[in-house]
């Protein structure tokens, strides 16, 4: 045990353990990401493999649209990539799960089926 806890130490990448990513597998909240340690579920109704890194949950005060994003990060895909954004709150300080305890249990049970 010692020595595979040292081969992925040394070989992987650890904060994949704690920190999210998105939908090109980059970390949220690392590198280019820096600023953007949040990792939202744009349609958590309908797929929950699709995910983007924001710098803060969505809140019902400010209503507004999430972009799916180039690899510069800040420049939104295409207009038809983007999508209504919900309220949300942060959890382990790292992931915006909707405040709609329906939509927040779908989340919940999909990641207790697949992780």
């Amino acid at each position: 045990m010692i020595a595979f806890t040292y081969y992925c130490v040394l070989y992987g990448d650890p904060n994949r353990l704690i920190h999210g990513y998105d939908f090109r597998a980059e970390l949220c909240g690392m590198n280019d990401l820096d600023d953007f340690g949040y990792v939202y579920f744009p349609r958590p109704n309908d797929s929950l493999d699709l995910r983007i890194c924001l710098d803060g949950c969505p809140v019902v005060d400010a209503p507004g649209v999430v972009c799916l994003y180039e690899p510069d990060h800040t420049t939104p895909h295409s207009t038809t990539d983007c999508f209504d954004a919900y309220e949300s709150r942060p959890y382990f300080n790292r992931y915006c799960l909707p405040s709609d305890d329906g939509m927040r249990e779908e989340v919940i049970d999909y990641w207790n089926e697949n992780q």
